[in-house]
């Protein structure tokens, strides 16, 4: 590979570990390096929503081989202005073309939607946020703590979905990338060793041989942080539970709380005036209240197990979500029995 164009471009955004995006739409792979316990968290999390729901645009995300991890630590290193810490693992990502939220309203592609492809993508954006319970991920669009009597901890992140456009602007689809628990909140970050191993191979013969320049309207990017995880923040999880637990049986006006959070934040981004921003928030709770009846009566521990199945040695922090995951699952079940009763 001496020789080679650098074929990735390095993305500057986000908080969570180094992306390379691909120079050319003919590399169908990002590259994300992270600590194992991210790599495995993400994987696990982005193949239980790819089979679980169908309907929904879900990146393929693929550990690598150990042939595979070999050259990308051997091509990697050759450039040292990469920076990617020797702890740090690769996985690789499907290559979407899209925009987050923040950089949609930036170049006001938002604002020329129809009204009809506004209710679609809150509508959208509303189911995704009720499915994200079920991993305990807060670091899309429902925040911490909602089962409380207390003010939600805000910590949305409408950088975790791309919004793809059709060539004249219109509304294409949403795809959700980044599928992982917000790990602070989740796991509590503090310094510990982190793991390398492997699983399911996947080529990357094709990842070095094209230097042309391709779209970098991509938000599948991170940035490095200089965390590890020990196995806390038990109090966090429980919390999290607590939360699925108060959504999967709230009434209308449950319902409507959590659209009305979800929407502030949204609107956050937003640099023009919405008009009837009501409308947009019956979006969000007709897609939250989907999310609830589909987690009311699906069964998903099989999707859970055949994930699981993926890795024998999944880490600590990857068998916490696991862990809890199956709780989640469990107590839907419950739900779903009591409902038959």
């Amino acid at each position: 590979m001496e020789g080679t164009k650098f074929p990735f471009q390095k993305s500057a955004s986000g908080g969570s570990g180094q992306t390379f995006l691909p120079l050319s739409r003919t590399i169908p792979w990002v590259i994300k390096w992270q600590p194992i316990y991210q790599a495995e968290c993400e994987v696990l999390c982005s193949k239980f929503y790819k089979r679980t729901f169908t309907h929904l645009s879900v990146p393929q995300v693929e550990f690598v081989s150990e042939e595979t991890l070999k050259k990308l630590q051997q091509f990697f290193s050759q450039r040292p202005s990469t920076n990617i810490p020797k702890d740090y693992h690769p996985i690789l990502i499907e290559y979407k073309v899209g925009q987050n939220l923040k950089k949609a309203c930036e170049t006001n592609n938002i604002f020329s939607l129809s009204s009809k492809a506004w209710l679609t993508l809150f509508e959208n954006l509303g189911e995704i946020a009720g499915y994200d319970l079920l991993i305990g991920n807060c670091d899309r669009f429902i925040p911490e703590n909602i089962h409380s009597t207390k003010q939600a901890i805000s910590r949305v992140n409408s950088g975790n979905i791309l919004i793809e456009w059709n060539n004249d602007k219109a509304l294409k689809t949403v795809h959700l990338i980044d599928n992982a628990p917000h790990f602070s909140s989740f796991f509590d970050v503090k310094e510990k060793r982190s793991r390398s191993s492997s699983s399911s191979s996947i080529g990357a013969s094709n990842l070095f041989n094209n230097s042309q320049d391709s779209s970098n309207e991509s938000s599948q990017d991170q940035s490095p942080v200089q965390n590890q995880i020990v196995l806390s923040g038990e109090q966090k999880r429980k919390n999290r539970l607590a939360d699925l637990k108060y959504f999967t049986s709230a009434p209308k006006e449950g319902i409507q709380k959590i659209a009305k959070l979800i929407y502030k934040d949204i609107a956050s981004e937003f640099t023009q005036q919405i008009s009837q921003p009501d409308k947009l928030i019956n979006s969000l709770e007709k897609g939250l209240t989907k999310a609830q009846l589909k987690m009311k009566k699906t069964k998903f521990m099989d999707e859970l197990e055949a994930v699981k199945k993926e890795k024998s040695d999944w880490s600590p922090q990857a068998t916490l979500l696991l862990n809890f995951m199956e709780e989640a699952i469990n107590h839907l079940q419950e739900i779903q029995t009591t409902s038959i009763k």
